[in-house]
Order: C-alpha cells, then sequence, then structure tokens
C-alpha cells in the first residue's frame, strides 16, 4: 500500500519506505532476527512529513509515501520457491506497490514546479532503482534525489543476483544494457544511478549517510551470512568503502 499526504498539486515528494531486504529462505524464515520487515508499518507524521514544522521544507508537498513489507527493495516482482513462516510460498511484490503509487502520484497531480524522490535505509535503495523511470513519468521544472542511509555497500558479486532473484529485470525499470546486465547477474545499484546522474545533469542527487552506520554494516554481514561469505566487516570498514563511493559520486557536479 501507500500513504498520502495531501498538499501542492505541483509540489510532489515520493517517499519510499525502508525496512531492509530477504533474498533467500534462511532470510524469510528467521523468526526473530530477519533482515527484513514482513507487515505493513505506517509512517508517523514526524521530520519531513511533520506539516505542523515551519522548518519543513516539505510541508505543503503532497507527500506519497510507498509503505514496505516485501522486502525486495521496492523493485521485486516474483514467487519464490521457499516458504515463509506461515508455511505459504514467499511473494515480492514490491514492484507492484510501487507502480501503483507512482501511477496514483501521476494522475493527480500536474506540471510540477518541484519533484523530490527520497528513501530512508533499503528505501533509499529503491528510490535509486526507480529514479530513471520516475524522472520519465513526471513532468516538472526541477527534481531532487535524497538518498538517506544507504549507499548500496554491499558484499562484491551479490548485487546482481539479488536484483535477478527480487525478479527486478523485467519489470521495465531498466533499459536494454541494464536489462542484460540484470538477466545476467552483473547489474548494481550504483551502475544504475550513476547512469540516472550522467543522463540527468539538471537533476540534482544527495545522500545522507552516517560515517560508521552500524544498521548498513548489520545489513552487509546479513547478506555475508546469507550467501556463505565471511561476515566481518566493521564500522571502520564500512566507512572506508562509503568514502571510496562517495568519490566516485562526486565526479558528477549534479551529485
Amino acid at each position: 500500500g501507500f500513504q498520502v499526504i495531501p498538499g501542492s498539486s505541483e509540489k510532489l515528494l515520493l517517499f519510499f519506505q525502508g525496512g531492509g531486504a530477504c533474498f533467500n529462505d534462511v532470510s524469510s524464515r528467521e523468526a526473530d532476527s530477519a533482515p527484513c520487515l514482513s507487515h505493513l508499518v505506517l509512517q508517523p507524521l514526524f521530520g519531513i512529513f511533520n506539516r505542523e514544522k515551519v522548518s519543513n521544507p516539505f510541508r505543503d508537498y503532497t507527500i506519497v509515501h510507498v509503505n514496505y513489507c516485501s522486502g525486495d527493495l521496492h523493485v521485486g516482482n516474483v514467487l519464490r520457491w521457499y516458504l515463509d513462516r506461515q508455511l505459504q510460498r514467499v511473494e515480492q511484490r514490491g514492484y507492484v506497490n510501487a507502480l501503483a503509487a507512482v501511477k496514483w502520484a501521476r494522475k493527480n497531480v500536474g506540471q510540477l514546479s518541484s519533484l523530490v524522490v527520497a528513501g530512508s535505509s533499503t528505501g533509499a535503495l529503491g528510490a535509486q532503482l526507480w529514479m530513471e523511470t520516475i524522472l520519465q513519468t513526471f513532468s516538472y521544472q526541477a527534481a531532487a534525489l535524497l538518498m538517506d542511509s544507504d549507499m548500496a555497500i554491499l558484499p562484491s558479486r551479490t548485487e546482481g543476483p539479488l536484483l535477478k532473484g527480487f525478479g527486478a529485470c523485467d519489470t521495465g525499470l531498466f533499459e536494454t544494457d541494464a536489462k542484460q546486465k540484470c538477466a545476467a547477474g552483473e547489474l548494481t545499484i550504483q551502475a544504475v544511478l550513476e547512469q540516472t546522474m550522467a543522463r540527468h545533469k539538471e537533476v540534482t542527487m544527495a545522500a545522507i549517510s552516517s560515517l560508521q552506520d552500524r544498521m548498513q554494516v548489520r545489513f552487509y554481514n546479513a547478506v555475508c551470512m546469507a550467501e556463505m561469505l565471511p561476515a566481518d566487516l566493521t564500522p571502520y570498514d564500512f566507512e572506508r568503502k562509503l568514502m571510496t563511493r562517495l568519490e566516485e559520486y562526486n565526479r558528477y557536479p549534479n551529485f
């Protein structure tokens, strides 16, 4: 589902909710330590969602909050072979849910003076993966991407299989070259974002991240454990990888 906080029809904030990711039978069955949400959590009206706070730059925006309980970075469209804790086959339909939110927004807003796409935690990954499609969907004067607390710092050679496993390759989110890489299990979120940054130099891309983000470290190591890799990333290792990623993005003038 998605939540709508009504506001100006000329200003739109599309926000992708976070909540981890589940990508195999082990991660989907862990009762107490599953790395993803499996139930809907409504967004409380605080922070950028607070209409009463005068200093909130989004207080008059129409906000479409894309809720998240599919564990697939908002790009999944797949029926898994394995079962969840209720012994039902796992379905991940985050793409279908996000598409419904985007279609609703397109139908209910007009020419935009400001379009902002944002996400927190794994929702930031969804925002990165959806950005190109959203930019092509709406008519806007100015646009921006805000990534909060997830820069896709993941173990080497795991992103491609994750995206392919989610069924993201055939959703239409990726164009020919990226779709082929996705089908081969080689596509990375960084490559998707860099293509968007290079193509849309007029769109501001910004990131918020702690230098030693323990949640991102925990998720990195959870992916390692699920993939039978050494789970030994420390906060200091993460900081080094994060700085390298930011330096790579700094090559683009709109970042």
